[in-house]
Protein backbone atom coordinates (compact mmCIF):
# COMPACT_ATOMS: atom_id res chain seq x y z
CA UNK A 1 0.00 0.00 0.00
CA UNK A 2 0.83 3.79 -0.09
CA UNK A 3 0.12 6.33 1.93
CA UNK A 4 0.19 9.97 1.80
CA UNK A 5 1.66 10.70 5.41
CA UNK A 6 2.84 8.96 7.98
CA UNK A 7 3.23 9.75 11.78
CA UNK A 8 6.50 7.82 13.62
CA UNK A 9 7.63 7.41 17.03
CA UNK A 10 11.22 7.03 17.34
CA UNK A 11 10.74 4.54 19.95
CA UNK A 12 9.16 1.59 18.99
CA UNK A 13 9.37 -1.99 20.04
CA UNK A 14 10.77 -4.25 17.21
CA UNK A 15 12.90 -1.45 15.16
CA UNK A 16 12.94 2.75 15.93
CA UNK A 17 11.03 5.47 13.64
CA UNK A 18 14.10 5.92 12.11
CA UNK A 19 14.69 2.55 10.26
CA UNK A 20 11.09 2.78 9.53
CA UNK A 21 11.36 6.26 7.76
CA UNK A 22 14.50 4.78 6.01
CA UNK A 23 12.59 1.93 4.34
CA UNK A 24 9.29 3.67 3.55
CA UNK A 25 11.42 6.57 1.40
CA UNK A 26 12.88 3.65 -0.13
CA UNK A 27 9.70 2.19 -0.88
CA UNK A 28 7.53 5.12 -1.30
CA UNK A 29 10.10 8.42 -1.35
CA UNK A 30 7.04 10.56 -2.13
CA UNK A 31 5.46 9.68 1.22
CA UNK A 32 5.20 12.25 3.89
CA UNK A 33 6.69 11.63 6.73
CA UNK A 34 6.43 13.22 10.26
CA UNK A 35 8.80 11.88 13.51
CA UNK A 36 7.13 12.07 17.23
CA UNK A 37 9.24 11.65 20.02
CA UNK A 38 8.88 11.75 23.53
CA UNK A 39 13.01 11.05 23.71
CA UNK A 40 14.34 14.24 21.48
CA UNK A 41 18.01 13.90 20.70
CA UNK A 42 19.42 16.67 18.43
CA UNK A 43 21.01 13.00 16.84
CA UNK A 44 17.62 11.64 16.06
CA UNK A 45 16.07 15.34 14.89
CA UNK A 46 18.86 15.19 11.92
CA UNK A 47 19.20 12.11 10.94
CA UNK A 48 15.23 12.42 10.61
CA UNK A 49 15.33 15.31 8.30
CA UNK A 50 18.16 14.08 6.40
CA UNK A 51 16.48 10.91 5.48
CA UNK A 52 13.47 13.18 4.39
CA UNK A 53 11.32 13.32 7.54
CA UNK A 54 8.91 16.39 7.03
CA UNK A 55 8.93 17.24 10.67
CA UNK A 56 9.20 16.41 13.86
CA UNK A 57 7.35 16.67 17.24
CA UNK A 58 7.64 16.37 20.65
CA UNK A 59 5.53 14.52 22.79
CA UNK A 60 3.22 15.31 24.64
CA UNK A 61 1.87 17.26 22.01
CA UNK A 62 -1.52 18.39 21.05
CA UNK A 63 -4.12 17.24 18.54
CA UNK A 64 -3.94 20.85 16.95
CA UNK A 65 -0.51 20.19 16.43
CA UNK A 66 -0.54 17.02 14.52
CA UNK A 67 -3.52 18.43 12.51
CA UNK A 68 -1.03 22.04 11.73
CA UNK A 69 1.84 19.62 10.18
CA UNK A 70 -0.26 17.40 8.51
CA UNK A 71 -2.58 20.66 6.89
CA UNK A 72 1.07 21.84 5.68
CA UNK A 73 2.33 19.12 4.36
CA UNK A 74 -1.10 18.41 2.81
CA UNK A 75 -0.45 21.82 0.92
CA UNK A 76 2.80 20.63 -0.76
Amino acid sequence: QTFDAAILDVRMPDMTGIDVLNRLKQVNPSTKAVMMTGYATMENMAEAMRLGACDYLRKPCKLAEIEAVLLRIAQD
